[in-house]
């Protein structure tokens, strides 16, 4: 099943309650997307977003859409949404601040974890999204840690992927690089959305092409471009 709704209805209640209106059209229309798919039982789904390409605000534009259309989440009946990062406590300061500026408060549950919090933590995941930032679990054996807590809540998904459907949740795994996992998808049930960046977005790949990289043991390009003011 699919809904059509206008975003213009979501960006004036933001206005209205006093939310800081921040979040970019990119944002909205990956969210879009990801609710999308999750309509047509799609219930694994990876996010590729570049380094400081704005994924968390992916993140609340996705929380903005279940709470404030109503028949969009009672179709998909979430009732909890888990943001998990690595376990550095200011990137989950962070994502709590951007949260709390940006989305609506009412309605659904929101909880941020820390991968060292997810050795502590039990939760009966079901009717629930859980949102995964790849891209902070450094070591494989901080990502261990991940399957077993998922495990433990119900979603022992590597083995048995009706469990996803048994126990009415989403996965959406935040990454720049997710082949390997897509390549291991014995179901064929994940999806793909990709961030698109905005027209003034600067990464690795753009200082690379504009040539404003350079080796450190060139010690004479580096001292000619930082007296040039490049960097």
């Amino acid at each position: 099943m699919y809904f059509t709704y206008n975003l213009n209805n979501l960006h004036n209640y933001i206005e209205y309650v006093g939310l800081e209106n921040k979040l970019y059209g990119n944002q909205y229309d990956a969210a879009k997307e990801i609710v999308g798919n999750f309509l047509f039982q799609k219930r694994y789904g990876f996010l590729k977003a570049k380094t400081q390409s704005g994924k968390t605000g992916v993140f609340c534009a996705l929380v903005n859409i279940l709470k404030f259309y109503k028949k969009i989440n009672s179709t998909l009946n979430i009732n909890t949404v888990f943001f998990i990062t690595g376990d550095n406590q200011d990137i989950k300061e962070q994502a709590e601040k951007d949260y709390n500026e940006s989305c609506i408060q009412k309605g659904l549950q929101v909880k941020f974890l820390k991968n060292s919090d997810l050795k502590k933590t039990f939760f009966s995941l079901k009717n629930c999204l859980i949102v995964i930032d790849e891209s902070h679990f450094g070591t494989s054996k901080a990502k261990n840690i991940l399957p077993t807590f998922l495990k433990k809540g119900g979603l022992n998904y590597m083995k048995n992927d009706e469990c996803m459907e048994q126990n009415n949740a989403y996965i959406l795994s935040v990454s720049a690089t997710p082949w390997k996992e897509l390549a291991n998808d014995k179901f064929g049930t994940k999806f793909i959305v990709e961030l698109e960046t905005t027209s003034d977005y600067k990464g690795f790949e753009e200082f690379d092409d504009n040539k404003q990289i350079c080796t450190l043991y060139d010690k004479s390009i580096l001292k000619n471009e930082i007296m040039c003011g490049t960097f």
